[in-house]
């Protein structure tokens, strides 16, 4: 049973994530900041240097000896690839978040963790006032609890007054 894949377009899965706003523009940002980590200081210029010669030499080295192992394996990696196009595609549809660049990102992050904060502190706030109303009106009733069961033994009355939550009080009848 084969398995039919259509292509998707000339990129690769790496020139396609590369042209997703999101990945496109963290990456220029990740490599101005190592051009200016090492204007800024010569330790990372020289070893930043030595680093780049050391990859540019292995990279020479093994494109000449891996040649003959693309050109058997191509078929495998073109359906690799094309495989992974497609599930780049079905990620580009659900999270829609990667068509734009990294900064408005973070704006959008810090904009939503402001709001957090502001909701948490809000419903600490409401917490906070439902236990005071809580221990306020558990207190009332304890009172009255206790006064009921003293004048139930000494047959007197029982004035304890109960919340009205409109805003009054409903004084205890006889």
């Amino acid at each position: 049973m084969a398995v039919q894949i259509q292509s998707v377009g000339t990129k690769n899965v790496f020139q396609r994530l590369y042209s997703l706003p999101l990945f496109s523009s963290v990456a220029d940002d990740l490599v101005q900041a190592y051009k200016c980590g090492k204007e800024s200081r010569p330790v990372l210029l020289s070893f930043g240097n030595m680093v780049e010669r050391g990859v540019t030499g292995v990279a020479v080295i093994t494109s000449s000896g891996i040649e003959p192992i693309t050109s058997i394996l191509h078929p495998q990696i073109k359906f690799v690839d094309e495989l992974a196009c497609r599930g780049l595609d079905l990620v580009e549809e659900k999270v829609p978040i990667l068509h734009q660049p990294a900064n408005k990102v973070l704006d959008v992050t810090k904009n939503l963790q402001i709001a957090q904060k502001r909701l948490e502190t809000f419903l600490d706030w409401s917490k906070s006032q439902v236990g005071v109303g809580f221990e306020i009106q558990a207190g009332r009733v304890g009172r009255c609890r206790l006064a009921t069961e003293n004048q139930v033994w000494t047959g007197g009355f029982v004035g304890c007054r109960f919340i009205d939550f409109s805003g009054g009080s409903i004084p205890a009848t006889r």
